[in-house]
């Protein structure tokens, strides 16, 4: 029996993970679900995402049509990324996955029972200096 080469399948799942699948497309796309953000906070929540690889996740989520990027023309540089009408409309998705999630390390004891996603993205989201940081 032959094998079905991989761009031959046609499958909206398979669609659906080649866009947003991987280690951070999906939670930079959740991290756009409360406002815009420029790289340099995208970077913050993400943790231990390297430049290059958000450089390089950011230009892909864009040349699917999923982010816009703006760049304010002004000196000191300004870009910022929000989400285009498609997608947001991977929002639903994303926060399903969320909610499951949460959910599982919830049952695990790997988050305490009041975690709320949205509170602990406006603590990401915080200024350095408000969070008693430099």
């Amino acid at each position: 029996m032959s094998r079905i080469p991989d761009d031959k399948i046609k499958c909206p799942v398979k669609h659906t993970l080649d866009i947003i699948g991987g280690k951070w497309k999906a939670r930079i796309l959740s991290l756009l679900k409360y406002r815009a953000l420029r790289t340099g906070e995208i970077k913050r929540a993400m943790g231990n995402i390297t430049d290059k690889v958000l450089s390089d996740q950011l230009k892909e989520l864009q040349n699917d049509g999923l982010i816009d990027r703006h760049d304010y023309k002004q000196i000191p540089p300004k870009v910022d990324y929000t989400l285009t009408p498609k997608g947001k409309s991977l929002l639903p998705i994303i926060d399903q996955m969320t909610a499951w999630g949460m959910e599982d390390m919830k049952r695990k004891g790997e988050l305490p029972p009041e975690w709320d996603p949205k509170a602990h993205a406006e603590k990401l989201f915080a200024s350095p200096r408000a969070q008693g940081g430099r």
